[in-house]
């Protein structure tokens, strides 16, 4: 849907304008994995060992392993072949594959010009430290007996646990996390919940509320998708 605005906004095609939302998750992406490893060696070195610490590295190299896969075209081309030829009707296949070139065909131009990573790296940054000042803050205005520093070495990991796909929005996954991470500095488990529930209503559901409101606005017109 972001690349389908974008496309209506500024005429490119639906190719050049999923690159930007491609390249905008494969930056998340690559942060939440790095931060998470980093975290979860750093947390069995200062705290308590985590068992699942060679868990995490062995997901985020599988993570990773996609992610560079997803960057390669004819390795993706013959991996969507048969699918395509199975789910997407014949009407539609040139028009998908003219977007399919396109999208790589820009992400090639992108990959040329270095000082673009250096822009993304920058925001990435920026984006998350924001994200996790706001856990901090939560925590505060919750006074909760949890120092600063511990709740940004830990949310990398409650990050990665979130998107391990046992449920909706990591619902119950995170929660269940952040129990285990706070009870090692003595916080309780209600406290951990609390926690967790304000931090996804605030960082989560309202931003999406006010995504919601502004897609009541200026909905996606379907006849310019079909189109």
């Amino acid at each position: 849907m972001r690349a389908v605005y974008l496309r209506n906004d500024t005429g490119r095609t639906l190719g050049e304008a999923f690159l930007t939302v491609f390249v905008d998750r494969l930056w998340d992406l690559g942060f939440v994995l790095a931060a998470g490893t980093v975290s979860a060696f750093f947390f069995s070195a200062r705290y308590i060992r985590l068992p699942s610490a060679p868990l995490v590295a062995g997901g985020v190299l599988v993570l990773g392993v996609c992610a560079v896969i997803a960057t390669r075209r004819e390795l993706v081309r013959s991996m969507l072949k048969p699918v395509v030829s199975i789910m997407v009707p014949q009407r539609f296949r040139d028009k998908l594959s003219n977007n399919f070139h396109t999208f790589y065909d820009a992400l090639r131009v992108h990959a040329s010009r270095p000082a673009r990573g250096i822009v993304m790296a920058f925001y990435t940054l920026l984006c998350w430290g924001l994200i996790y000042t706001l856990a901090v803050y939560i925590a505060r205005i919750l006074s909760l007996p949890v120092r600063a520093d511990y709740i940004i070495l830990i949310m990398p990991i409650v990050t990665l646990v979130e998107l391990i796909p046992f449920s909706i929005a990591g619902l119950g996954t995170r929660e269940a996390t952040v129990i285990y991470f706070f009870s090692v500095v003595g916080a309780g488990a209600a406290q951990a919940v609390g926690f967790s529930i304000v931090y996804v209503l605030i960082g989560t559901y309202l931003t999406s509320l006010v995504g919601f409101i502004l897609w009541l606005k200026h909905p996606v017109r379907w006849r310019s998708l079909n189109a």
